[in-house]
């Protein structure tokens, strides 16, 4: 199949969930071009982006990063594209409505899609993206059905408009996979038709983060990670308040505590590491790669994701697969990802004492913690592995492309229009 992803920033090791499901589709022979809004951040290359080459096969659509330069571009493209001026300006608003329509972000890929693109599937991850895919095939631009993920901040999006941000695509959209039974919910509270809702959320491969065992050479220290970026909505001030108060009704207490990620709090972390007296006691280790992160988690003793909101975060899965105890916040579908008080300990989000007490209680029964590393991984490979996720997901581009034709009957597939 000829699979287009529309997607925000890539390639970017924050979407690795995304990087795993290109490269299981390449790897089965599908042909896989991606639409970014914009490059990725990381400093570090996922070694999937090397392998599969996602680098050249990424084509940008975001348009000029600043507003004022958007607007130049607009009379660029006029002056560019004369014969398809009635198209561009239908592109613009306020033909184009809602938050994609304003900032130009729908004109930007108009721009880029002006000479028509055909695929088998259009697979947009987040609402927004699903938004301009289907005005940019409503201009007659794109050819395809449009398949729809919706994650975390999306759907935080839309709850301010109880999903009517999404209109567009909640009338044209042929799927939407919802990652948890509660985007599920959300999504029909919205009015989206739940004969086109499909359970699917994002997953690991076992294969890559292989469970780990028993561990026969554990010292006194305790060793703590955390993999998240480093932005206000991952908590990690939060976390550093609970250990400094760990730290001060246990001082005999040896952690080594390591944060892995990269963001505009890393200052604001740093210095309150400090003030907290926890310089010799936390490392922020920046961004690494799948295979560092691996390592990682080799050699923690639990994880801990003291998030304020989240969607169904991947770090949890691979920490369980690896047969790591966890500590997470009970927010978003992080009730559906730990399988508690099996795998690990939910407390409250924002809450230092609450995660203070969880790290304590986990510190005291450190003979569990094979046990509990044991049925995370169970969860894990049962309701999260990406190749049985791959399976279900081809399933559904099959439907969805049958459906489509049928639809669409005198639509030429036009193969050579790109």
């Amino acid at each position: 199949m000829k699979i287009a992803f529309f997607v925000d920033a890539f390639p970017d090791l924050a979407v690795t969930f995304i990087i795993n499901q290109i490269a299981g589709l390449l790897e089965r022979g599908h042909e896989v071009v991606v639409f970014a809004q914009r490059p990725g951040l990381s400093q570090q290359e996922h070694p999937l982006v090397r392998r599969w080459g996602m680098a050249q096969r990424t084509h940008y659509i975001g348009g000029p990063s600043s507003r004022l330069r958007r607007l130049g571009s607009v009379a660029s493209a006029f002056a560019a594209c004369p014969t398809r001026a009635t198209t561009l300006t239908r592109a613009l608003p306020p033909f184009s409505k809602g938050r994609e329509g304003t900032s130009l972000r729908t004109f930007s890929a108009a721009v880029a899609f002006i000479d028509g693109f055909d695929f088998d599937v259009i697979h947009c991850h987040f609402g927004p993206n699903g938004n301009v895919a289907t005005r940019i095939r409503e201009l007659g631009l794109l050819k395809g059905p449009i398949v729809t993920t919706f994650h975390g901040y999306d759907m935080r999006m839309g709850a301010v408009s109880n999903g009517e941000c999404y209109a567009p695509l909640r009338r044209a959209g042929e799927a939407f996979l919802a990652i948890s039974g509660q985007n599920r919910r959300t999504l029909l509270q919205w009015g989206f038709d739940r004969n086109r809702i499909f359970d699917h959320p994002v997953g690991v491969d076992p294969e890559l983060f292989p469970y780990r065992g028993e561990r026969g050479d554990q010292d006194e220290t305790v060793r703590v990670l955390c993999v998240a970026n480093l932005v206000p909505v991952k908590g990690h001030l939060y976390l550093l308040r609970a250990l400094a108060s760990l730290r001060e009704s246990n001082p005999e207490l040896q952690l080594d505590v390591r944060l892995v990620g990269e963001g505009p709090e890393r200052t604001s972390l740093q210095r309150a590491i400090s003030q907290l007296g926890l310089s010799n006691v936390v490392s922020l280790l920046g961004a690494l790669d799948q295979t560092a992160v691996r390592t990682e988690l080799q050699v923690a003793d639990f994880f801990v994701l003291p998030s304020l909101a989240e969607a169904t975060p991947v770090a949890l899965m691979e920490a369980q697969c690896v047969g790591l105890p966890v500590i997470a916040t009970r927010v978003g579908a992080i009730d559906e990802v730990v399988a508690a008080p099996e795998s690990g300990i939910l407390v409250e989000p924002g809450d230092p004492a609450a995660l203070a007490n969880a790290m304590a209680t986990l510190i005291s029964k450190r003979n569990r913690w094979e046990a509990m590393g044991r049925s995370g991984h169970a969860h894990v490979c049962a309701h999260y592995d990406i190749h049985e996720l791959l399976n279900r997901l081809e399933n559904i581009y099959r439907r969805v492309a049958e459906q489509y034709l049928v639809a669409s009957p005198r639509k030429k597939r036009n193969a050579g229009s790109n």
